[in-house]
């Protein structure tokens, strides 16, 4: 079980052309009162826990023109490991607006297929980190998740772990918006990238 890293994912021109489309303002984005699951809302900060997203692909259907970007990213990353895609079972674009101090959100899986791999790819530089923690199952309380992982959204970073992990993402203070794309896939020959 791993967490990989790879800085300047894409080659510029195609990082400007992603980087374009996964922020224009035309993007159909849906606002919900929660980022992670409902029990936000309970949280200690209930009125900055919504956060925009944008469904790009799920249940074997893309529903989105930010499909093409988004597939050529997932490409990429995998060819930098060389590895072959088996399927992909979501993807989504997710956006935090900034807020008056960090929000961390509630730590969640994002597919319940166990041998998947989360991969996650910043368009654009801020603060918010994604963090990702060393259980596997659900906690009865946040302290009790325990730091394996901390990542500040870096432009043009690629990131992916074990999707069994979980995870939360991080509200920006510094800068007004934080955008991370998460694909949620599978590889062919799991037992080596698991």
């Amino acid at each position: 079980m791993s967490i990989t890293l790879i800085q300047d994912l894409l080659k510029p021109n195609q990082f400007s052309y992603v980087c374009q489309r996964l922020t224009d303002p035309a993007i159909d984005w849906f606002y919900l009162p929660f980022t992670a699951n409902p029990d936000d809302i309970s949280g200690e900060d209930p009125k900055y826990q919504g956060s925009f997203s944008h469904l790009i692909y799920k249940d074997s259907q893309n529903i989105s023109p930010l499909w093409d970007p988004s597939l050529m990213i997932l490409l990429a990353a995998l060819d930098h490991q060389d590895q072959q895609l088996d399927s992909v079972l979501r993807v989504r674009l997710g956006l935090c607006t900034r807020t008056p101090w960090s929000v961390e959100h509630t730590p969640h899986i994002d597919h319940p297929v166990l041998n998947h791999r989360t991969g996650i790819f910043y368009p654009r530089s801020s603060d918010g980190d994604t963090v990702i923690f060393d259980q596997r199952k659900e906690q009865a309380s946040r302290e009790l998740y325990t730091e394996w992982h901390r990542q500040k959204p870096t432009a043009n970073l690629w990131m992916d772990f074990p999707g069994r992990h979980f995870h939360s993402s991080t509200t920006p203070v510094a800068h007004e918006s934080r955008y991370v794309l998460t694909i949620n896939y599978t590889v062919k020959d799991a037992k080596k990238s698991i």
